[in-house]
């Protein structure tokens, strides 16, 4: 052989084609470009960020719901305590057992009806009792509710019951709202509106929040 003559430049060797049938893979050896990357392996990344997010989202979700709850329990205390109230003032002992540690704890009301603490732990099954009868209305109102019992007899006891813990509600408001509002017939009519709302609002809206968030 010539000493001048090169010798020929060794033959490239081939590059292995991807071993899958992806076409933008093989597209992408031919060309020299690094492969795309697929799809699943996009969505594979993308879920530890998206899992973050949605246990997040999830947690401030069931904390705003706690909160909606709290405020349910807390207007069914008030709509309650107007309920005890006005059995007190028709004369139910009861009632007024019941109310006794609110007045003490929150110093209203008569001081004749503002028990020491040795008083209020003597008479606590009295108390739990007193607060036993609004509950039992709630759970009467809940039961036979109209959009759970379809009986003519639970509606009659659902329509009875709830009218009561209306009037009663509302009962126990008037004085205050009148001291307020100065004109009676506003005053009764506020108590009225009022009444209507503490009976029917905490259980549909707790329920509400119950079935949509948890």
């Amino acid at each position: 052989m010539p000493l001048l003559q090169k010798a020929a430049p060794p033959a490239a060797e081939p590059i292995p084609a991807p071993a899958t049938g992806d076409r933008a893979a093989l597209l992408a050896h031919l060309l020299g470009a690094p492969p795309a990357r697929s799809a699943t392996e996009v969505r594979s990344a993308a879920r530890p960020r998206r899992s973050r997010s949605t246990r997040y989202d999830r947690g401030v979700q069931l904390a705003a719901t706690a909160i909606g709850l709290a405020g349910c329990a807390l207007i069914w205390l008030i709509g309650s305590y107007f309920t005890l109230r006005a059995l007190a003032t028709l004369g139910v002992g009861l009632a007024a057992t019941g109310l006794a540690p609110v007045h003490m704890l929150l110093q209203i009301g008569p001081a004749a009806e503002r028990l020491s603490a040795e008083a209020l732990n003597a008479r606590w099954p009295s108390t739990l009792l007193a607060w036993a009868l609004p509950l039992g209305v709630t759970l009467l109102e809940t039961g036979f509710d109209p959009a759970r019992a379809s009986g003519r007899s639970s509606r009659l006891i659902w329509g009875v019951v709830l009218s009561l813990d209306a009037v009663t509600s509302a009962l126990g408001m008037q004085p205050i709202l009148g001291r307020l509002v100065g004109d009676a017939p506003s005053a009764w009519a506020l108590a009225a509106a009022l009444g209507i709302l503490l009976a029917v609002l905490p259980e549909k809206l707790a329920r509400r929040l119950i079935l949509e968030n948890v």
